[in-house]
């Protein structure tokens, strides 16, 4: 398209009009990612802008981080019903309502717990977060 005298834009909005219309496979994503990133090395444009690759990054950030705290709270979990027994659903909505940080605090507090009062004690003693 670039030598059929295409601006850049066009190319950008005629690729995601394809890509909105079909899925490729990971195999086929995969492959058409490198024919891409080689023909843009080869011309020396680049496909995606700055600000593209910044959003990339911060949202395979934030799945790296909500895969973390998804680890962490089954860990919690499986953690205080061995610890406690079975919890009722209220306090397992509770435990997941927790942010990683308290999560991970949660993982040492634990420890010291005998009963499921032990676990309401910690979590009333928890601030309160301010929904918006």
């Amino acid at each position: 398209m670039y030598e059929q005298g295409r601006d850049r834009q066009d190319i950008i909005d005629f690729y995601r009009l394809i890509d909105w219309m079909m899925t490729l496979g990971l195999e086929l994503q995969s492959e058409f990612d490198q024919q891409v990133t080689q023909y843009e090395e080869t011309m020396k444009m680049p496909y995606i802008t700055s600000i593209e690759i910044r959003g990339e990054q911060r949202g395979e950030q934030r799945g790296e981080l909500k895969g973390k705290l998804l680890q962490t709270q089954q860990i919690v979990k499986r953690q205080l019903n061995r610890r406690v027994g079975e919890l009722n659903p209220s306090l397992i909505k509770q435990v997941e309502a927790l942010p990683i940080q308290e999560l991970e605090e949660l993982t040492d507090a634990l420890l010291d717990f005998s009963t499921v009062a032990n676990l309401e004690e910690w979590l009333k003693a928890r601030p309160k977060l301010v929904e918006s």
